[in-house]
């Protein structure tokens, strides 16, 4: 009779096939360790390599449109690699093929093409094989009507004969500042055939006057908005502003409105009185007002004057009654002062300069610096 296999002697045998299995997972484990990394080496590999594109300009042969080399430089200072770079006339039939293909509306604009799936911004969009950019900002050439919007044309209506008057040269600046094109510029004189028609068409009141072309909308409801703040948009487009801020002439007659005399009272007897005009006249251009004339005259020649509006107290000055068209100034005038039935200006409270100033009726002269201490 055979004698059995004792049990321990498969334990080797056990033990050699765990091992092998251990070595062979071991083994499949690092080969598909390494194939991710090399997979994953490659990827990265791939990423960093430069996408290779192919540029091309839609060029509408328009000298004061928007220029797009910023947009071409953004371009190349990316990850990217230029295999083509070519110019093509939009008015061209390769042009026009292009328009169509990429559903193109305005011009110049950029189109990608190439490895368009490694290159990324905002300023392109998808559209079929390729990226496209088009400038959403003024000028540019409307590829539908082939015309270029955003030239604006400025026309300025002035009177030469009133050189105090403050032009309007600074509101072109600042258009032009935030992006405006002003293609053409005229002034026009009031007096002028064409300035009277200006006049009427315009229903214009005061001058120097801004009239601007229609083209100013191609620029957005929020460089619209702004104009709105102080001038008007007129029936047939063009927008239009008046000078505000006086002096100004009327456009209906030519006078000057808004030359303000400064008339300055002293008393030569208080010599540690204030001087008024100089303390005031900062103060009043800070409302615009700049006095055209400056009468000086002491107490003794100016009796008719205090008289004639009670004046108490001096130094002091009146505004002839043009001062009324500085609303700026009108608003704060009862603080400081009166406003006459003949239209002038009385300054009445010498006390806002804390300086010493004297009563004409008592003779006293008064520090109101002391008197706070």
């Amino acid at each position: 009779m055979k004698k059995k296999k004792q049990s321990g002697s498969y334990l080797p045998i056990i033990l050699g096939i765990l091992v092998t299995a251990i070595v062979i997972f071991n083994i499949l484990q690092l080969a598909s360790l390494n194939a991710r990394i090399k997979q994953q080496a490659a990827e990265r590999a791939e990423a960093a390599r430069p996408a290779d594109l192919e540029l091309i300009l839609l060029d509408p042969a328009c000298e004061a449109c928007v220029d797009v080399q910023p947009v071409i430089d953004l371009v190349k200072r990316a990850n990217t690699r230029i295999t083509s770079e070519r110019t093509v006339a939009a008015d061209s039939a390769e042009g026009k093929e292009l328009v169509k293909k990429y559903s193109l509306t305005a011009a110049p604009s950029i189109i990608l093409l190439g490895e368009t799936e490694k290159f990324s911004s905002q300023e392109f969009t998808e559209r079929g094989d390729g990226l496209v950019f088009e400038p959403s900002t003024p000028p540019l050439v409307d590829l539908s009507t082939g015309e270029v919007t955003g030239l604006v044309s400025a026309t300025i209506l002035t009177d030469s004969s009133c050189d105090v008057c403050q032009g309007l040269d600074g509101v072109l600046s600042r258009l032009q500042q935030i992006g405006v094109v002003v293609s053409a510029r005229e002034t026009v004189e009031r007096d002028s055939p064409a300035g009277r028609a200006l006049i009427k068409d315009y229903a214009l009141t005061k001058l120097p006057a801004l009239i601007l072309s229609k083209e100013l909308a191609d620029y957005g409801s929020a460089v619209e908005k702004l104009w709105l703040q102080a001038g008007r948009k007129a029936p047939d487009g063009a927008y239009v502003l008046e000078q505000q801020t006086p002096p100004y002439v009327e456009a209906a007659t030519g006078e000057i409105r808004g030359l303000v005399t400064m008339t300055v009272i002293t008393d030569p007897a208080c010599a540690t009185c204030y001087d008024t005009e100089a303390f005031n006249k900062p103060i009043l251009r800070r409302f615009g007002l700049v006095p055209s004339e400056t009468r000086r005259v002491n107490v003794s020649d100016a009796k008719e004057l205090i008289d004639r509006y009670a004046i108490e107290l001096v130094p002091t000055f009146l505004l002839s009654s043009e001062a009324t068209l500085y609303s700026g100034l009108v608003r704060v005038w009862p603080r400081v002062g009166t406003v006459e039935e003949d239209g002038t200006y009385v300054f009445r409270n010498p006390a806002v300069s804390r300086q010493p100033y004297k009563n004409l009726t008592s003779g006293a002269i008064i520090n109101p610096a002391s008197q706070a201490s």
